[in-house]
């Protein structure tokens, strides 16, 4: 029989919290200046103005189509910037006479700008605070236990400050591509096809240029704060400077192209256009068919319900003039409750990219073959070019936005560029190093043996025993390069440190660490050495400089000039004085050696403390279980230790995972057979009439798993090592809710790992495989995020 809720009339909330109560507050808000609201009221009226005056002149002078095109797309934008306002404010509610009028007459964003100011003079007046412009969410407890979610939204009071900026980013998106992107294409076609640039048109495609970027910026910024809103980004000045770039860049460079290409084929471009818009068109309505989902309640619930049927109206057509123009981070998706795409589609980013890159240059070789007529005193080649690199260009300052100043940039999978920085930045530099110094000794060697009375001859042979002021590390025209290498103390240090760091590098392979694990450890200790040879590296004095004397005495680009002179005691310049450049690395190596030794002796202090096993036990498949006792050893869920069996190896120290619970009075650890040093290890314990071996414990030190318990859904995937760092959680989980622990919040914890052994399934104790291949985390993790919302 099903199981029939009864759910009350009246919802009951939870009640709020002091932290949540100074939110609605406003408590520490952000209050600053609306440049926002000024700059896109300015951008408004300076439109509108340019575009009336060109309609003028295009009236004046008999320019029917000119006139009417210009004159449509001024009146199709500032339609929809007051139909955003009036929505927004919500005034069809109320009675607002003034502001409808002035929304009638076109001129909303200059009373609403008005009301703006006058509601920011109102509060810096009384120093009082910006309301603000937030929705909680709240829970409602069934009667079974159940909880339902109800949403309470506070602070969307009418006439807030927070109100006003965020119905005119919404306005400036709406100018910018229903509006400005059409008026910018067509007024630069009419420059083209006439071949004149009166000031007129120059203002109205500046400002129409600004408009479109100023737009995209915010579409971009606002994308980036609805994607992740529960992490309360900022984007600071530098972020938003690459975004503007990125996107100046790259409008400009599309609309020039497709300008060019409609100019160059007139006519027979259309049904091209056509088709890239109508497929861009109905692109999200197709999403939403695929998807099988269900048309939302409440599409943008900044609107009212009125408003409502008006975005979805227009949604389509914004999204097809943001696309058709550029691209934009925020993929609307009709499925989503907000229209946003939560996830960084790096898939649909790079075919974008791929697509457009291919459009434009397909469109440029079309102009550049057959625009003759449209361009006749100009390189059409040049054009050509300028234009791909600069689209080029923009493509290069977008993955400089996402790859270095997105504010949650670590939040991206597949970073290939922070791989590849991490190259650059620790291998690269160290070869380039390297490389560059065998040049440099080879010039100097070639300097040494030169007797055509060059100025690199004459500063090889300044003598080596007069004041130090030598140059040239070569003293001898028969000194090879090889013997300065090894005889020199930066060549010996450079060779040795060199040596050090390819044997580190190549025995951290993954290979080598899981096959040939002692190769490894005892390799990784040789940084020792190539620490100390890094600080005495520089000693030698082999990178040398002119002195701050002999430089005040001799300009040196003078006297590099009359280097022939320098003996002659008429002349001005004299023989130069050089002295090695001071060692800078022993600096930074100093304080970090100086811990390491501290945290050494520590660790060694620490792994001389007595050691109790006080339990053995084997298990299936070759793991051995070690319960163990010590003094003052205190331990967190998912930590792990370091061990060493001196029967074995007095050196090697390997890692292992604590398998027990802080509760329990051991701590444990379990060791599978899976290399020389562990299948010894097992093999000891497993004599019977052996004595115990000696183990020695180093640790804990900690994981992230240590941070489990702060929530309250937990999901442990055993990857990587496998299962044992959950053992020691899932047994604390026991241990919690047998005594009740009122300070746990974890409610569930899932658990996925690997199956090793090959006889019966762990769990089932099946011979037959339940599962196969890896599970469906998109399933997986839509089940856990539907059964337990926010």
């Amino acid at each position: 029989m099903d199981q029939v809720l009864e759910i009350p009339e009246e919802p009951n909330v939870e009640p709020i919290s002091s932290l949540e109560e100074d939110v609605i507050r406003g408590a520490s808000p952000r209050f600053t200046f609306p440049f926002g609201i000024l700059f896109s009221t300015f951008l408004y009226c300076g439109e509108a103005a340019s575009a009336l005056y060109m309609v003028r002149i295009y009236r004046k002078n008999s320019e029917t189509y000119w006139m009417a095109y210009t004159f449509s797309f001024f009146v199709f934008s500032s339609i929809m910037v007051q139909l955003t306002l009036i929505f927004v404010h919500r005034d069809l509610a109320k009675d607002k006479p003034l502001s409808l009028f002035m929304h009638l007459i076109l001129l909303g964003p200059v009373i609403r700008c008005l009301e703006a100011m006058i509601k920011y003079l109102t509060l810096w007046k009384k120093e009082g605070q910006e309301e603000p412009y937030v929705s909680l969410t709240r829970k409602k407890m069934l009667i079974n236990g159940e909880e339902v979610l109800i949403e309470w939204e506070v602070g969307h009071s009418i006439r807030t400050l927070a109100m006003h900026r965020n119905a005119y980013k919404r306005m400036s998106q709406i100018q910018a591509f229903l509006g400005s992107v059409p008026q910018l294409t067509y007024q630069l076609y009419v420059t083209l096809i006439s071949a004149e640039v009166p000031l007129g048109r120059v203002v109205l495609i500046v400002f129409s240029l600004i408009s479109v970027t100023y737009g995209a910026t915010l579409c971009n910024m606002l994308a980036i704060q609805i994607k992740y809103d529960e992490y309360k980004i900022r984007l600071g000045p530098l972020e938003v400077l690459c975004i503007t770039i990125w996107r100046t860049l790259e409008i400009t460079s599309r609309l020039v192209i497709l300008v060019l290409f409609s100019a160059t084929l007139k006519l027979k471009a259309v049904p091209f256009l056509l088709l890239n818009f109508l497929i861009i068109l109905f692109e999200p309505w197709l999403k939403f068919w695929r998807s099988g989902a269900q048309m939302p309640n409440n599409i943008e619930k900044n609107f009212s319900r009125v408003g409502t049927l008006v975005v979805l109206i227009s949604v389509t057509v914004l999204y097809a003039g943001i696309n058709f123009s550029c691209w934009s981070a925020l993929q609307l998706k009709l499925a989503d409750r907000d229209l946003v795409e939560k996830g960084q589609n790096w898939g649909h980013m790079g075919l974008h990219y791929s697509v457009r890159l291919i459009e434009n240059v397909i469109m440029v070789l079309v102009f550049k073959f057959f625009g003759v007529k449209v361009l006749l005193n100009y390189c059409h080649s040049l054009i050509a070019l300028q234009l791909i690199v600069a689209y080029l260009i923009s493509i290069g300052f977008m993955l400089l936005f996402f790859q270095y100043l997105h504010p949650l940039r670590s939040l991206f999978t597949h970073n290939v560029v922070d791989y590849l920085h991490c190259v650059c930045t620790h291998r690269h530099p160290r070869a380039i190093h390297i490389i560059a110094h065998l040049f440099n000794l080879e010039r100097y060697s070639r300097s040494r043996q030169a007797t055509d009375g060059s100025l690199a001859s004459i500063l090889s042979n300044l003598p080596h025993q007069e004041n130090y002021s030598w140059l040239n590390p070569i003293q001898s025209p028969n000194t090879t390069v090889v013997y300065v290498t090894f005889t020199s103390i930066a060549g010996l240090t450079g060779v040795i440190i060199t040596v050090a760091l390819v044997l580190m590098v190549t025995s951290a392979m993954e290979f080598i660490r899981r096959s040939y694990f002692e190769v490894f450890w005892y390799t990784h200790h040789i940084f020792i050495v190539y620490f100390i040879g890094l600080g005495i590296h520089g000693l030698g004095g082999i990178v040398r400089g002119q002195t701050e004397e002999s430089m005040a005495e001799n300009h040196p680009h003078k006297c590099a000039e009359f280097f022939e002179k320098w003996d002659d005691p008429a002349s001005h310049c004299k023989p130069p004085q050089f002295e090695g450049l001071p060692a800078e690395s022993w600096k930074w190596i100093l304080a970090p050696g100086i811990l390491y030794i501290f945290e050494r002796i520590l660790r060694f202090y620490r792994s001389q403390q007595k050691v109790v096993i006080t339990k053995v036990v084997m298990h299936p498949s070759k793991v051995l279980e070690l319960q163990m006792h010590k003094h003052g050893f205190s331990m967190e869920v998912g930590q792990y230790i370091f061990v060493n069996c001196p029967s074995i190896s007095n050196l090697e120290w390997h890692p292992f995972t604590l398998t027990s619970a802080p509760e329990e009075d051991f701590f444990s650890i379990h060791i599978r057979a899976v290399g020389d040093w562990t299948e010894t290890l097992i093999r000891t314990f497993e004599k019977q009439y052996s004595p115990v071996p000696r183990i020695q414990v180093d640790g804990p030190f900690g994981t992230a798993s240590e941070d489990v318990f702060q929530y309250e859904v937990a999901v442990l995937v055993g990857a990587g090592i496998g299962v044992t760092p959950f053992a020691s959680i899932l047994k604390s989980i026991w241990y919690k809710f047998q005594h009740a622990d009122q300070n746990l919040k974890t409610q569930k914890a899932g658990h996925a790992a690997l199956n090793f052994d090959k006889a019966n399934d762990i769990l089932t104790g099946l011979k037959q495989k339940t599962f196969f291949g890896r599970p469906k985390w998109d399933n997986e993790f839509s089940t856990i995020a539907t059964a337990h919302p926010k």
